[in-house]
């Protein structure tokens, strides 16, 4: 009896050893030791090398290297008590993120080009000029310090110059000085057609020896004392319209562009305008003839400021008229007659 009582306080003891054993299996399982990694070295072309020692490491043989099957870096290696210890990187690591206020409830996002701990840097913005400010880096800590001086304030020339891709843009080289007027111009063939002035002359079917270097950007529009100076007669007999429009209210009577001069009068003389009134989103315009055409869209299924929305007209007059309004890629309204 008594030999009996003793095995089974022997198995009760192997079974206290096995569960030991597998809670301590688990816990090492939810063991994560998180190691910063810091700034090692820059070589001279601005290759950063980081690292971190992993103290709880100890070993007397090289390390293996491998790819996850879990998408991060491996490095597998034995203890001197022949443990098996894994480290892991994420090459999905995020950087440092800093934000700065850009008005109209946006912001500017700071990346780091390094995904270290930054803990000391500073970015003060300064200036009282409404266009250009001053933007300053710095880190007592790295002992670092840069000044970017009349950087835009608009958000994406602001990023551009940031970037380093605020480089003047080359317009183009000035050739000859010429002096004088012309007071005529000798046609090689028969004009088929009545010149009328200021309207644009084609011959033949040549191509246009002007090569596009510019790359071309938008014009962007905060609604504020923003004010564009263009050529005079600026709408021709055929032409497109378009823009990225968001409406932060449908009601009331809202100008959004009025091109026109400054002897017309409310009506008289305007080019084109493009305004909401009475819920409604209207273009109109006018030819050379005085004419005027008019199309528009209901504005009543949106709900203020509501997204970014897409606008386009198109307008050919020269034989006859024709003038749609696409809004989102579809064509609302259109005159043809």
């Amino acid at each position: 009896e008594v030999e009996a009582q003793l095995e089974a306080l022997r198995q009760r003891l192997t079974a206290l050893r096995l569960e030991l054993a597998e809670a301590q299996r688990r816990e090492l399982e939810n063991l994560e030791i998180e190691i910063e990694m810091h700034m090692v070295h820059t070589d001279p072309f601005g290759l950063s090398t980081m690292g971190g020692l992993l103290t709880f490491a100890w070993t007397a043989n090289a390390p293996l290297l491998f790819d996850s099957a879990n998408g991060k870096l491996a490095l597998y290696f034995q203890g001197a008590n022949e443990q098996f210890y894994v480290a892991y990187y994420d090459t999905m690591t995020s950087a440092v993120s800093f934000e700065l206020p850009a008005g109209n409830n946006s912001r500017v996002r700071l990346l780091p080009r390094l995904l270290g701990p930054v803990q000391g840097i500073e970015i003060q913005v300064q200036g009282d000029d409404p266009e250009i400010c001053t933007v300053i880096l710095k880190d007592d800590t790295l002992g670092f310090s840069e000044t970017w001086e009349n950087v835009p304030r608009e958000v994406a020339a602001f990023a551009a110059v940031i970037n380093g891709q605020g480089a003047p843009q080359f317009l183009g080289r000035l050739l000859a000085e010429t002096s004088g007027t012309v007071s005529g111009i000798r046609l090689a063939h028969i004009l088929p057609e009545v010149l009328h002035p200021g309207r644009m002359l084609g011959l033949g079917t040549a191509q246009s020896p002007i090569i596009e270097t510019v790359p071309l950007r938008a014009l962007a529009f905060d609604g504020q004392n923003d004010y564009v100076s263009l050529p005079e007669p600026f709408i021709g007999p055929a032409g497109t319209l378009e823009l990225w429009l968001r409406i932060p209210d449908t009601g009331g009577s809202q100008p959004i562009f009025d091109a026109s001069t400054p002897q017309s009068g409310n009506v008289k003389g305007k080019f084109f305008y493009l305004d909401i009134h009475s819920r409604k989103l209207r273009f109109g315009m006018e030819d050379q003839e005085d004419r005027d055409y008019e199309v528009e869209v209901s504005l009543n299924s949106l709900s203020p400021g509501e997204g970014w929305h897409h606008v386009a007209v198109v307008w050919n007059y020269e034989s006859s008229a024709v003038l749609r309004l696409y809004f989102d890629g579809e064509q609302v309204d259109g005159i043809d007659s």
